[in-house]
């Protein structure tokens, strides 16, 4: 039941991914950018990565980072506008059950929690992560699941990766087009 919810919730997610087009304040971007970029190398550090080979892949790093942003930045304005719309809300009961279960995990006192949260700004991403839980949760309740056999899966996935191979061919030749028309007028130019 936990794994076919999970389940559900990601075939959401990915269908707000790529089904709705939405623009995002570059502002809220880089900070998110920022974010991810942070963790990754905080990860890595964790890791033994030195400091010069992350260095090497900061590009790589970066436009990780700024996809990752742009996917989890999108799903929360997306989440945000539904729970809007649809009513949802948290109340001050589900903070403070939310709260009880960090607390106890971290093996703290839930006042000595509330107030680490205060001081670095994320009791109100607490809220955020309620807010969107919930509003999976109401979108899952509303979601219309198909089960599909293992061979229709695989064929939906060949044809989604056909789709992809080509929306790419598509993107290289109109590329290589671009470029040739800059050379052809570059060339015409010098004549």
């Amino acid at each position: 039941q936990y794994q076919s919810k999970r389940h559900t919730r990601n075939q959401i997610i990915d269908a707000l991914l790529r089904d709705v087009d939405c623009e995002l304040p570059e502002s809220a971007l880089m900070k998110e950018t920022r974010s991810v970029i942070y963790n990754i190398v905080e990860e890595n550090h964790k890791r033994g990565i030195s400091k010069e080979l992350i260095d090497e892949h900061k590009d790589q790093i970066f436009s990780e980072a700024n996809d990752s942003a742009k996917g989890r930045l999108k799903v929360s304005f997306l989440l945000t506008r539904i729970a809007e719309k649809e009513e949802i809300t948290v109340d001050s009961k589900e903070m403070d059950v939310q709260i009880q279960m960090l607390a106890a995990q971290q093996k703290v006192k839930p006042q000595k929690l509330v107030q680490q949260l205060r001081e670095n700004g994320k009791l109100e991403e607490l809220h955020d992560q309620i807010l969107s839980n919930k509003t999976l949760d109401f979108l899952t309740e509303k979601a219309t699941v198909t089960e599909i056999t293992q061979a229709e899966a695989e064929k939906m996935q060949e044809e989604a990766q056909a789709a992809e191979a080509a929306k790419q061919a598509a993107q290289a030749a109109e590329n290589a087009i671009a470029d040739g028309a800059g050379v052809a007028g570059a060339e015409a130019k010098a004549e």
